[in-house]
């Protein structure tokens, strides 16, 4: 027993020793001096504005590249050569945000040294999990979060993204060097967009398979802003993607108010399976920005690590009740009998109280419970006040197009088990202007010819509805594949009972608890009163 314990004392000694010898990383986090060079060389440049936790912890920084101003210019980052001889298996990581439109072209080029030419870096071996990434490479449409219709927008701090890229095939046994690359379209008016922000780039060559776990938030999402102090609850999942097992994920996080900066960590709970974790942030006062991450690695030493940031502002939720009362129930919005459905609610600016909003949840009320979930997704878009009604002859439109113009803001599965409000928690707050009617867009996405067919649920949900005097619910289905311009459209006056959940105007009062004082054990009889001091 002894030698064995000696023995695996030792492995553990040699172990990182080992390691090292086998895997190769070189970084960039732009932080101090860098090792990249740009053409022109005013076409990318250090920014203190945007970044991650890098090297630095007094002078933080990434790179940003602006978008040119003349069509078929383009700005270049060009990185030094990397050695990979030796090494069978190479992944490149990088964190970005690329605020530059849909119009213009980004790539990530490679060579070997000692070549003139450069090539894309094959579209098969990118790891991540942008939207466009196959037809144009990055762009504001790759993340929702992006704000592809707004060229104006600034980033906010929660926008970054990790990418990853399998080079083996590619680098994997040579010297080979990268740049990143932003060319300018023909549209106009375009490099009035921020950017490509780049931060803690990596190039990680090993004699072992190299297969980055896949870390990534969940709902409820906690960012951008938010309206009450905290404890904040943060939701990820984190699994590996070899056979090695995963290590516990630690959430960290740096608080910083009034120039002032906390730092900490907290150790995950797994909450189910063994990829879904949790973890809560304490409380904070309002004025506080969080700035927070979780990184995911396994026993072989892969990692990957997601990012997001909130601030705290004074405020206080209310509940607006839409439409109560309804005391006929069916499926609609849905069709659950159909593989899908589509349907748009319309919501009046009236009912809405004909002031701007910030909207937070939207809840259906349930009249018949399933055993089981289904696909669902929900889209918020405004139209013209004087949009009252649909009519089959002018808003015939294909979904695709409808949807252009609207926010998804929930793409996941939806559980009608309690015959009560159930909330739809939107991914982010939606800004309502108070002046338009309000379009609730819904998708149901079961494939087959049926929810049940299809696995999802054994018995369907009922939601309550009242008969309104206009027809404010238009809906399709159809089996096996969505409903299309040429689907039967059904123009109806079953208007779904609505909840939404709102954020209302700042208001000047805050409060909270800092402390209950009472000892954890005492002694008491039946019949004595025990004060607590709060």
């Amino acid at each position: 027993m002894k030698r064995f314990f000696s023995f695996v004392l030792a492995m553990a000694l040699i172990f990182p020793a080992l390691y090292s010898q086998v895997v190769q990383t070189w970084t960039e986090d732009f932080d101090n001096t860098i090792s990249f060079t740009a053409t022109p060389s005013n076409s990318w440049g250090s920014n203190s504005i945007y970044y991650l936790p890098g090297s630095s912890t007094t002078n933080p920084k990434s790179c940003l590249g602006t978008v040119p101003a003349y069509p078929g210019n383009t700005a270049i980052l060009e990185t030094p050569v990397y050695d990979c001889a030796g090494y069978d298996y190479v992944i490149l990581k990088f964190n970005h945000i690329c605020k530059v439109s849909p119009s213009d072209i980004t790539r990530i080029e490679y060579r070997e040294s000692g070549s003139s030419n450069w090539d894309s870096i094959p579209l098969d071996y990118y790891l991540g999990s942008a939207s466009n990434y196959w037809m144009r490479g990055f762009n504001a449409a790759s993340y929702p979060e992006w704000e592809a219709k707004d060229s104006t927008a600034f980033p906010a701090q929660s926008w970054w993204k990790e990418e990853s890229f399998d080079l083996r095939g590619i680098a994997n046994g040579f010297q080979i060097q990268f740049r990143f690359v932003i060319e300018r379209g023909t549209s106009p008016g375009s490099h009035v967009s921020y950017g490509w922000l780049i931060d803690n780039f990596q190039l990680i060559a090993a004699k072992h398979q190299l297969y980055p776990p896949i870390v990534e938030f969940v709902r409820p999402f906690v960012k951008d802003t938010v309206y009450d102090a905290g404890p904040s609850e943060i939701w990820a999942k984190v699994k590996a993607e070899t056979n090695a097992p995963v290590q516990i994920p630690v959430l960290k996080y740096e608080a910083i108010s009034n120039g002032t900066s906390i730092e900490d960590s907290v150790v995950m709970t797994m909450v189910e399976g063994d990829s879904l974790w949790k973890a809560n942030i304490p409380p904070f006062v309002a004025g506080t920005k969080v700035i927070y991450s979780i990184t995911g690695q396994d026993t072989m030493g892969n990692s990957t690590t997601a990012m997001s940031a909130y601030f705290i502002m004074k405020g206080r939720k209310e509940s607006v009740i839409i439409k109560d009362g309804g005391t006929s129930s069916d499926s609609y919005p849905f069709t659950f009998n159909y593989g899908y459905s589509r349907s748009m609610v319309l919501v009046s600016a009236k009912e809405l109280g004909a002031t701007p909003r910030k909207l937070a949840t939207i809840a259906l009320r349930v009249a018949a419970t399933a055993n089981g979930s289904f696909p669902m997704k929900l889209w918020l878009k405004t139209a013209l006040a004087s949009k009252t009604t649909w009519t089959s002859s002018t808003d015939n439109i294909e979904w695709s197009l409808l949807t252009q113009d609207a926010t998804l803001l929930y793409d996941s599965n939806f559980y009608c088990n309690k015959t009560e409000w159930m909330d739809i928690p939107l991914s982010e707050i939606f800004n309502y202007n108070g002046v338009d009617n309000l379009v609730i867009m819904l998708e149901q996405n079961c494939g087959s010819t049926s929810c049940s067919g299809a696995g999802y649920m054994t018995t369907y949900p009922d939601f309550y509805y009242s008969t309104t005097p206009t027809s404010t619910l238009w809906h399709k289905n159809s089996d096996n594949s969505p409903p299309t311009i040429s689907t039967t459209l059904d123009i109806t006056s079953a208007h779904p009972d609505l909840r939404i959940n709102v954020i209302s105007a700042v208001d000047s009062h805050s409060v909270a608890t800092s402390s209950i004082d009472i000892h954890d054990t005492i002694a008491v009889s039946p019949s004595s009163n025990i004060p607590v001091i709060v």
